[in-house]
């Protein structure tokens, strides 16, 4: 056999060993979301679609998009967030003409030793003003619920109000009854809700979630409520307004 030909065939081997294990985990993929009955929103770049390990987790993104926020009129899209190479890819949902500028989804896990880690939904403020920045340090709250018939004092019970602890900005967002109410209804989707400052540059609204992983039902539940945490965006940025 010509030296040519051998070699010919060793590239051609090389790249069927390379690409068959791509094209497996591809079509188990797409078994994997037939019978899940999911269907992979047409925004999802083609890299993205075949690539992504996870049918459910790697799309997670457009899926808030193309089905929960442009369908109720929301200009949103999906960004890249800078990640180091050896990491997994970060993305994030931009809105534009809201009071929350990006909505970050972190996957929790199950440690079967225990101590699990709930998913959070982070809805960030992005500060674009020195003052701001600076202001943002003393924006700091937790939600604390309040519930009447617990049994023995201290279990279960119904949410029948809430409160914020923290800085000056919790005595702002106690004052908003209109907005007490709103996050009672809302209650059964959460935990918790904490206001932190983000890196240099941001306030993040964290919302705890019961589970360990984030859905479509978890984000649709977001969305149903997003305009209380839109207003609790509102407060973050009329304060540091002011400051």
């Amino acid at each position: 056999m010509e030296p040519e030909l051998m070699v010919f065939i060793g590239i051609i081997v090389i790249i069927v060993l390379i690409t068959l294990p791509m094209a497996i985990r591809i079509i188990s993929q797409h078994k994997r979301m037939d019978e899940e009955g999911l269907k992979r929103p047409s925004s999802v770049p083609w890299w993205e679609r075949n690539l992504s390990g996870s049918s459910t987790n790697a799309t997670i993104e457009w899926d808030l998009v193309d089905h929960l926020l442009q369908p109720i009129g929301m200009k949103a899209k999906v960004v890249k967030l800078p990640t180091p190479f050896w990491k997994s890819r970060r993305r994030a949902v931009q809105l534009t003409g809201q009071n929350v500028d990006e909505i970050r989804i972190e996957h929790g896990s199950s440690d079967p030793r225990g101590g699990d880690h709930p998913a959070k939904i982070h809805l960030l403020v992005i500060l674009d003003k020195s003052p701001a920045r600076k202001a943002k340090k003393e924006v700091k709250a937790n939600y604390k619920a309040i519930k009447q018939n617990k049994k023995l004092g201290l279990f279960g019970g119904k949410v029948t109000d809430i409160k914020w602890v923290g800085n000056r900005i919790a005595d702002s967002l106690n004052q908003d009854m209109e907005l007490r109410t709103k996050l009672v209804t809302a209650k059964e989707g959460f935990e918790h809700i904490k206001i932190k400052p983000a890196g240099k540059s941001a306030v993040d609204i964290e919302i705890v979630l019961p589970p360990t992983s984030v859905g479509l039902a978890e984000l649709g539940n977001m969305t149903r409520h997003f305009s209380s945490y839109d207003r609790i965006a509102k407060h973050v940025r009329e304060y540091v307004a002011t400051y």
